[in-house]
Formats: C-alpha cells, structure tokens, sequence
C-alpha cells in the first residue's frame, strides 16, 4: 500500500498509512486526513503529499503527527524525524522549532 492514497470521492482528503492523534500523539495506525490543499498551490516547490523531494528519508515510512500538525519519517528503528519537506513547508510560513525531536542520528545523512 501506498503510504498516502488519494480518496476518488473527496479531492481533498488523503489516506495516510501511519498517523497519530491530534491531542496525546498516540499511534492510531491508518487515519484520513482532510482540507488537505490542491496540488497547484504547492507552486514548484516539494511536497509532502504532492511532490516530495529526493531527500534521503524519502524511502522510510511516512507518519502523520496529528498532535504537532507535520509529517515524519519512521527510521529503521521506530524513530521520528521531521520530514524534510514538511519541515522546509513550517519553516517558510514561520512555524519554527519542529526540527527538535528524540534523534537516533538516523536523520543525517548517510548515517541511517
């Protein structure tokens, strides 16, 4: 299964394989996430959900932080890391500081 999947009825709501939810961040697996933005007002730049980068997590498992409101990629060994897309989205509308979190050093590159 793909880790985000378009809903056919709803051109605004995806799939997300992982997620947690929105108050405490407990993992509640499968989750539909919704008002989620047309592919054009991405403007060229990467996207999470429409065009994500080359980054080196791109391969990992996605998850969706309900509770802090960004994606993260699932290292090897269950860890999160911001999503380098999602993360570069936050930074650019001045929502700052979600690049802290229980690192592994997965995160940096070559070192997964």
């Amino acid at each position: 299964m793909s880790e985000l999947i378009p809903d056919p009825e709803h051109s605004d709501q995806y799939i997300v394989a992982n997620a947690a939810e929105p108050f405490l961040g407990e993992q509640v697996g499968e989750a539909v996430l919704t008002n989620v933005h047309h592919e054009s007002q991405c403007q060229g730049r990467p996207c999470v959900v429409h065009r994500p980068s080359d980054h080196h997590m791109r391969t990992w498992r996605l998850n969706w932080r309900g509770d802090l409101g960004i994606f993260e990629r699932l290292c090897q060994h269950g860890v999160g890391h911001p999503d380098p897309d999602s993360l570069a989205y936050l930074e650019s509308i001045g929502r700052e500081g979600f690049d802290v979190h229980g690192c592994d050093t997965c995160c940096r590159t070559g070192l997964s």
